[in-house]
């Protein structure tokens, strides 16, 4: 089998080789499409595919109202325009993209990176997040996700919906954590030590992090944690 073909618990994945050689697998589902009846719900995972899955562009942004554009190769933070916010992203994002030097064998440390951008804002396939550059000069394995954002993600809906929506304010958190999951389980036919993950975050991202070392849903998860 292809180096680039990787086979996870929720089906076989193909991913690229970059310029400089580093590998990646880009979109990668972790939990279902949270749209309609699964909307204001947690996570659940992935259904299972069968045959293989490209994974060789990023998935979309999660649904935001934002100035400018969320795709590569813009350089996202210098190119914002003036004028009104626009609706960017959709529902369907949940998925998580993984960078890794060339197989040798060797089980190597993971870095997961959770972006900022206050909780409202943000998504993993920014330009300034892309993880190969860190992956090749750090020999580790790096991994990003999407989460869900805003109302989406972090709004109380109860009071709307009805109790059986309660808690939906932390779905976004709930997100990272199946994420965290996923990438537990997996990442070991990546290259990755299982047993040897760091999850990282800047600004919100920080402050999400802190969450759920305080929640202690992190132990059996993760070794270490950065928050920025």
């Amino acid at each position: 089998m292809s180096d680039l073909v990787v086979q996870t618990e929720s089906g076989a994945v193909r991913g690229t080789r970059l310029q400089d050689g580093c590998l990646a697998w880009l979109g990668i589902p972790y939990a279902a499409p949270p749209v309609g009846a699964l909307r204001f719900r947690p996570p659940k995972p992935v259904a299972s595919w069968s045959g293989v899955r490209e994974a060789d562009r990023f998935g979309a942004a999660p649904l935001q109202r934002f100035k400018g554009d969320m795709g590569p190769p813009d350089d996202f933070y210098n190119s914002l325009p003036e004028g009104p916010l626009d609706v960017v992203g959709e529902e369907d994002c949940l998925t998580l993209n993984i960078w890794a030097p060339a197989k040798d064998g060797k089980k190597r440390p993971v870095y997961v990176w959770i972006h900022g951008g206050s909780n409202h804002e943000g998504a993993s396939r920014l330009p300034l997040y892309h993880g190969d550059v860190l992956a090749q000069r750090g020999d580790i394995i790096v991994v990003s996700l999407n989460y869900r954002l805003g109302v989406l993600g972090f709004m109380d809906v109860e009071p709307v919906l009805g109790p059986g929506y309660r808690n939906a304010q932390v779905n976004g958190l709930k997100d990272q954590l199946l994420a965290l999951d996923w990438i537990k389980a997996n990442i070991g036919s990546f290259g990755g030590d299982g047993s040897n993950i760091t999850v990282a975050g800047e600004s919100a991202g920080g402050m999400d992090v802190s969450w759920l070392l305080c929640s202690g849903r992190l132990k059996g998860l993760v070794r270490r944690a950065v928050i920025m």
